[in-house]
Parts: C-alpha cells; sequence; structure tokens
C-alpha cells in the first residue's frame, strides 16, 4: 500500500472525527539490550489500534472507510508480524520494543494517509504505548 489513501476527507472548515481500527496479531520478540527476562526469546497477543483523523464528508457519511484502515492495517502490520519473530521483520533500525513497534506503525500511516495518526500498540491487555504525529502535508 504505496499510494495515498483513496477515501481520506479533511476539510479544515469542518469538525474533527477520529475513526479507529482494532486489529490483532501473535508474535514473539526478544529484547538483547534489556537486562532480565525480557531478554529472552518469548511471545505476545498484540493488539494494535488505529485512529485516522479526518473530517465527515456530507455527501457520503463517512471519513475515511474504515474498511481501508482495515486493509492498511491487514497489510502493513498483520501479514509482516503476525506469527513472526518481530526482530526479523522491522527495519533493522527499530528494536522489537511496542514503542518501536508503533514508530513504525505511525510512520507507514502518515505517509499513507496523510493526516494526523495516532497509534496504540498494547503488548498486553493492560499495558499499552500510544504515539501520535501530525503529518505536514
Amino acid at each position: 500500500m504505496n499510494e495515498k489513501a483513496k477515501t481520506l476527507n479533511y476539510d479544515p472548515t469542518q469538525k474533527e472525527v477520529w475513526i479507529w481500527k482494532k486489529i490483532s496479531f501473535d508474535a514473539a520478540h526478544r529484547l538483547p539490550l534489556y537486562e532480565g527476562a525480557c531478554s529472552r526469546v518469548h511471545g505476545h497477543t498484540y493488539f494494535v489500534e488505529l485512529g485516522v483523523l479526518c473530517t465527515i464528508d456530507p455527501s457520503s457519511g463517512m471519513g475515511v472507510d474504515l474498511k481501508e484502515v482495515g486493509e492498511f492495517l491487514d497489510i502493513n502490520v498483520h501479514a509482516l508480524l503476525d506469527h513472526q519473530m518481530v526482530n526479523e521483520r522491522l527495519p533493522s533500525d527499530l528494536q522489537s520494543t511496542a514503542e518501536q513497534i508503533g514508530l513504525y506503525i505511525l510512520g507507514v500511516a502518515i505517509r499513507y494517509f496523510q493526516t494526523t495518526i495516532r497509534v496504540r500498540v498494547y503488548e498486553t491487555p493492560d499495558s499499552w504505548v500510544e504515539l501520535e504525529d501530525d503529518a505536514t502535508y
């Protein structure tokens, strides 16, 4: 998914709305620079929430098609990381922490949707990181 989002609506004169989509994937990782149990290979069921800032198009009633957000996550997160060793799948300059997984997703999503993006990466049901960035296009 290298092209720009097809259905994103953003009109600065309209009220802003966040569109969210959530997925999960199972993966292993290890934190070789961390001292403790997480330095050994172990796994998680991760949850990722992706928020896309947009405005509602009066003709369609939608800001961005949830199907498109889901397809983005399927291609750029699930297909890349599900049942994989995260350390081997992320770009080499990133560690396999939830923070770095979030930075990867954030960067790809900003290039695709070209708007403000929020990403939450849950490593456990009660532990997550949240990142936000404002695309300036």
